[in-house]
């Protein structure tokens, strides 16, 4: 992280709100009175740079604001232009996507994927021979996330696809939800193949055109090059920083989609009215029926509670909001923070998105809902303080227990015995090398680690990658006393992941 913000630029910033308004109804028939001054403070509480917001009441869109700003530094306002990285909620497009494909008689949701990909492949037999695109959608494959395959190695989305083979599972298939974003870039790819192009074109021809969505985009680098999009930011101790942009293109399925307020209204608009734009049906009743029926239970806490849900339909979290049905996805990468949601018998809808990685939109959607519904006030800002305090612990980012080295031990051979290449089949290369006497590790991304003994063969180090902050390496010897392999631990609840050491 790098060009470190003072907080009092931030409190500046909101300060001078930018009013970016729009209604195509009186403002006295909607009920957000004191919203724009709450959510403002709560923007500087949480010390968010900045955000659009996008409300649908009774079926009609009629309020898009932006605010703060899109560019602390240079001090330009978010509009409902702004561009943001919506992470996440990307996967509702490609479960829409997979349902039209229903709809063209190409794809049924419970045939199994290798009938129409031969070369599907997971690590265990019965999961290659039985995953439907409906185990895609709704995260029951038995695998894990493995998110690090994607922050530690490099590859197109077809070689990720190609590794999946080594990825072993850590529960029985279809037994629990488990969030998975490489299974959705397995749809994304279905999805192309079936259509007889890319994932990207299918979304544009068949969803962003029919809508008008001429603003979003499926990259980063795309976004910089337009006129009005937001830069990254994060909180963390005190600090705000700016941080690079995350490139997700690989797993684009999972969550590379960018766009704005304006074109998320529109969005929203087509699952409120069933499917249609207009007189034209974009998708049938029966295919939008299925991404809205519950799939799956969340019995995992920590995933429930970053969720704010307990069942999980295909590409949308499914929950009752104070006896409401909600359909709702969050998406959050380096920066960015998003959230899609609406009330489909109340035909209502929300869109917070803001340059920033937290969870502030929770309450800045709820809050919305309890005015539009005319619901007791709730003070959700603590509450979801209280949340993200407890979400951020998961992740280590608070401290907790630690674990102590033994004292007295050494490493068992030279520091450059250590040294080379090591490989796995999923996640690539990692080459140690000796570097003013010191360990380090360097991986396919990118990613560096200086390494430091931490007991016996085991060494310990940090990275600049958020969502990998630590890494632990332990070196295991062969019978003959020259190392092996290393292993890391990659993924909760399975085995470290074992890099061979590759001889001369």
């Amino acid at each position: 992280m790098n060009h470190s913000i003072g907080f009092l630029m931030l409190i500046a910033c909101f300060l001078f709100p930018v009013s970016m308004a729009f209604s195509k109804v009186k403002e006295e028939d909607i009920p957000l009175k004191g919203f724009e001054e709450f959510a403002e403070k709560v923007m500087a509480e949480w010390r968010v740079p900045g955000m659009a917001v996008g409300v649908i009441k009774d079926g009609e869109i009629v309020y898009m604001r932006g605010f703060g700003y899109r560019d602390v530094e240079k001090q330009l306002p978010v509009t409902p232009r702004t561009l943001f990285a919506i992470g996440s909620s990307t996967k509702a497009f490609t479960a829409m996507a997979v349902g039209m494909l229903v709809d063209d008689g190409k794809l049924d949701l419970d045939t199994p994927v290798i009938e129409y990909l031969p070369d599907f492949r997971l690590f265990e037999d019965y999961a290659t021979l039985h995953t439907t695109p409906r185990d895609l959608l709704c995260h029951r494959t038995g695998m894990p996330s493995y998110d690090s395959l994607w922050f530690l190695s490099h590859g197109s989305r077809d070689e990720f696809y190609r590794r999946l083979r080594y990825l072993e599972p850590n529960h029985g298939f279809r037994d629990i939800f488990q969030y998975n974003n490489l299974m959705y870039m397995v749809a994304g790819i279905l999805v192309g193949r079936l259509s007889g192009g890319s994932w990207e074109e299918f979304v544009v021809e068949r969803i962003f055109k029919p809508l008008g969505m001429e603003r979003s985009n499926f990259s980063v680098i795309d976004s910089q090059k337009a006129n009005d999009y937001a830069k990254p930011y994060v909180t963390f101790s005190g600090k705000t920083e700016k941080v690079p942009f995350r490139n997700i293109d690989t797993t684009g399925p999972a969550g590379s989609v960018n766009s704005c307020i304006e074109d998320l209204m529109e969005w929203v608009m087509l699952h409120i009215d069933n499917g249609k734009v207009g007189d034209r049906q974009l998708i049938s009743e029966t295919s939008l029926a299925e991404m809205f029926l519950p799939h799956m239970t969340i019995r995992n806490p920590g995933c429930a509670k970053i969720a704010q849900s307990s069942m999980y339909g295909q590409g949308w979290y499914i929950s009752d909001y104070r006896g409401h049905r909600l359909m709702e996805h969050g998406g959050n990468i380096d920066g960015f923070s998003a959230v899609v949601s609406f009330l489909p018998k109340e035909k209502a809808g929300v869109v917070v998105l803001t340059n920033s990685l937290n969870i502030m939109f929770y309450v800045i959607v709820r809050d919305i809902y309890d005015r539009l519904l005319g619901l007791e006030e709730r003070d959700w800002n603590s509450h979801y303080k209280k949340v993200f305090g407890e979400i951020m612990e998961m992740f280590g980012v608070s401290g907790g227990a630690k674990e102590e080295p033994r004292p007295g031990t050494s490493p068992s051979l030279p520091l450059a015995d250590y040294a080379g290449v090591y490989v796995h089949p999923a996640f690539g290369l990692v080459e140690v090398a000796v570097d003013n006497e010191k360990l380090t590790a360097y991986f396919q991304s990118g990613l560096t680690s200086e390494l430091k003994h931490f007991h016996f063969d085991v060494f310990k180090g940090t990275t600049s990658d958020f969502w990998l902050p630590a890494i632990s390496v332990s070196f295991h010897l062969s019978n003959e006393g020259t190392v092996d392999n290393l292993s890391i631990p990659l993924q909760e609840c399975v085995s470290d992941i074992v890099f061979k050491h590759v001889k001369e």
